[in-house]
């Protein structure tokens, strides 16, 4: 089923003299997939943005260079042969064989030195890259996009001071009015489709927040992309080269595709849930063909679980899910067979990963239609296992006991156990003091005495110290009794290096810290001092920089560790410990420290005790594995236990999920073998010598609880 949407393009004619306005409709295909949109679908605010960056993301990026300039010659040629170059009004064609038109570079909208110029895939990502004239590339730099209202004219782009809103009034691009839209919509998807990058680099800040998925824009940006994708509609030059992008990236653009989404995340609808047409198509919704999931690095004496979300709608028949790769057998699927319930499957499917040694493996997850009424979906899991030191997850969790887990290190066994609770104190920060700089100071804000400033130097920046004096301002008096944290965004001034600010309160010097060439985002922590005191940012001469924002807060909530009695404690020869004399239905946390050795403190492993009951169940001490008449023989497992078996080389012999207290695994060749059992939030491991000739008499072995070998 294909979904078509409605375009109106507005012309400005000039017949003998009289100004008039012609709208010409016309009906555009946009062959959007069936439920490409579902998991968005009904969401809002920052969970919608997340859900289409999780569906967006997915897809193919081409080589950055040759690669791209193929891709143009199918995404920027105009009707009459040229290429489409939205920088400039000259007239180039391609010529061919992936190379650069003369006077031509591969231009990234979205300056690439905004997340660190890294060759990603936002890098490569066609949505934001465009032919464009070298001098007008050369001439928009890193710039971001603004109204540039007295800027001069390089190409069919505008370069100067920013005039949009009171944010922001550094330099900027304006492109031409027929192309506005174009570039808010390419900005909204890059922002969308890579809202995890850090986005902290050079200019990134005067349009986004950095580390923030939403709203992640600032005021002024997001009032100026909807202003603009509301000016400039979807054009069909914009639709059809989306179109070639879809066919090579296999991604979509959801701001062209639904270019009222932008009002939904930005603009006047924005907290409003929105609804995506909808498809009565049987399809998988989540995962998304092509995604990928990455499971957290774990330790190769470990194993670690990744649930998947699998919706599914418009069934009439099962789902199959089934592995394929070459490392398949060290990973274990929770279900294989999921079965709708009135036309719906909406269930978490758990994979499990089971390393025998240090690796990175992949393994593609396959949801077929039993009914083949869809094609099949797949998705990647990438698993790493390392020879890092872990605090790994407590066992035997009781109301009054737990046993804290570690891997084992060759170099040391000897480690430090800290068992300890959390309490919380204070509330949400507040704001104390901001200042932006923008003409003048901020009310409430001073200079330091007999110090150089300048508000003129750099629009939307102060400028303190010159190469004969230091400079610096201060805040007005503000309640520090509490303590409280500064943060600001700073940048050395000229080619001045080592440049260094002194962050002060009531004159005392708290920090210095050293700033870069561009500008950045810095945080500085406060103690507690006075009702009435006055933050400083002070520079002295020869070392200028500029200061573009400044924003003082309270600390907010403090989080204080308290170690429970006889904690910390030494524990030698061995990898866990059982903590004992807690109580029910608390959360502890733990770390682990190996002494005399190079390894740090391990992350906290947080555990929940159960509710007191008066009752513990004890577990099994002992599992019996032997071999018997071609079998081995596992008994004493709990049904949904894990068994794996592998040979000396740790290739995988037999892996599977017991049924019932007895698991067997057919040998027929002689060796030795070890068996791995996973049970009762223990690992069972042992090592078993088999000779086939022994028909009929078990030789009996036990694996003792956490035993290695």
């Amino acid at each position: 089923m294909k979904m078509f949407r409605q375009h109106t393009f507005t012309f400005l004619l000039g017949i003998l003299g009289t100004l008039q306005f012609i709208t010409v409709s016309a009906q555009t295909e946009l062959a959007i997939p069936d439920g490409y949109y579902d998991n968005a679908n009904g969401l809002a605010g920052a969970k919608l943005k997340t859900a289409l960056h999780e569906i967006i993301e997915v897809g193919t990026r081409v080589s950055y260079g040759s690669g791209t300039w193929t891709a143009f010659e199918k995404t920027d040629k105009t009707d009459d042969g040229y290429v489409w170059d939205m920088y400039s009004y000259e007239k180039r064609t391609f010529p061919g064989g992936g190379s650069a038109p003369s006077g031509m570079n591969i231009e990234h909208s979205v300056a690439k030195s905004w997340w660190g110029g890294s060759n990603n895939n936002a890098y490569k990502d066609l949505y934001h890259l465009n032919p464009s004239d070298s001098k007008a590339n050369s001439a928009r730099s890193n710039y971001p996009l603004g109204v540039a209202t007295n800027g001069n004219v390089t190409g069919s782009l505008k370069i100067g001071s920013n005039t949009f809103g009171n944010q922001y009034s550094g330099n900027c691009f304006e492109p031409l009015d027929e192309y506005k839209g174009d570039f808010a919509r390419a900005y909204m998807y890059m922002f969308t489709c890579y809202e995890d990058l850090s986005w902290t680099s050079t200019n990134a800040p005067t349009m986004i927040t950095a580390n923030e998925k939403y709203p992640m824009l600032r005021t002024w940006a997001a009032e100026l992309l909807v202003k603009w994708s509301k000016e400039d509609p979807v054009s069909e030059k914009e639709i059809k080269r989306a179109t070639e992008i879809y066919k090579i990236q296999n991604n979509r653009n959801p701001f062209i595709d639904y270019p009222e989404l932008a009002d939904y995340l930005w603009g006047d609808k924005k907290g409003l849930p929105y609804e995506f047409a909808q498809s009565d198509a049987p399809r998988i919704v989540y995962p998304v063909n092509g995604q990928s999931f990455t499971m957290p690095e774990i330790s190769y004496m470990a194993n670690s679980s990744l649930d998947i979300r699998l919706k599914a709608v418009n069934l009439t028949s099962p789902v199959s899910i089934s592995l394929n790769g070459d490392s398949k057998d060290l990973f274990v699927l929770s279900r294989r067979t999921l079965t709708p319930v009135d036309g719906t499957i909406d269930e978490i499917l758990t994979i499990t990963f089971y390393p025998f040694e240090k690796c990175t493996e992949s393994v593609e997850i396959i949801f077929s239609s039993n009914g083949n009424e869809f094609a099949d979906t797949k998705a990647q899991v990438t698993a790493t296992a390392n020879e890092n030191f872990y605090a790994l997850e407590a066992s035997e969790i009781g109301s009054n006991s737990f046993v804290a887990n570690w891997t084992p290190l060759s170099t040391t066994d000897r480690f430090e156990l800290d068992v300890y609770t959390k309490t919380i104190t204070g509330t949400e920060a507040k704001t104390l003091a901001t200042a932006s700089f923008n003409s003048s100071l901020d009310t409430g804000w001073s200079t330091v005495s007999g110090g150089y400033i300048s508000l003129t130097d750099e629009k939307g920046a102060i400028r303190i110290a010159s190469g004969s004096s230091p400079g610096g301002v201060t805040s007005p008096a503000i309640d520090l009794r509490n303590g409280g944290i500064v943060k600001f965004n700073a940048k050395a001034y000229g080619n001045d290096t080592g440049v260094s600010l002194a962050i002060k309160v009531d004159d005392v010097t708290v920090e210095n810290v050293t700033i870069t060439s561009s500008y950045t985002d810095y945080t500085v922590t406060l103690g507690k001092y006075n009702s009435d005191s006055k933050v400083t940012i002070y520079a002295v001469k020869s070392k200028r920089a500029y200061l573009s924002e400044v924003a003082i807060t309270t600390q907010g909530q403090l989080v204080e560790n308290i170690s429970l009695g006889g904690y910390p404690k030494v524990i030698e020869g061995a990898n866990s410990y059982k903590v004992e004399g807690v109580n029910g239905s608390t959360d502890y946390f733990y770390t682990i420290t190996p002494i005399n050795s190079d390894w740090s403190k391990s992350e906290e492993m947080k555990v929940t005790t159960s509710p007191s009951t008066g009752l513990e169940e004890e577990l099994e001490d002992i599992i019996e594995v032997y071999y018997q008449s071609g079998y081995i023989q596992i008994e004493n497992c709990e049904e949904g236990d894990i068994v794996f078996v592998y040979d000396l080389s740790g290739k995988v012999i037999s892996n599977g999920i017991a049924y019932n207290t007895n698991h067997q695994v057919n040998i027929d060749i002689d060796g030795v073998y070890i068996v791995r059992v996973y049970s009762r939030g223990k690992t069972y491991t042992k090592k078993l010598y088999v000779d086939i000739s022994t028909i009929g008499s078990p030789v009996r072995q036990s694996i003792k609880k956490g035993s290695a070998f």
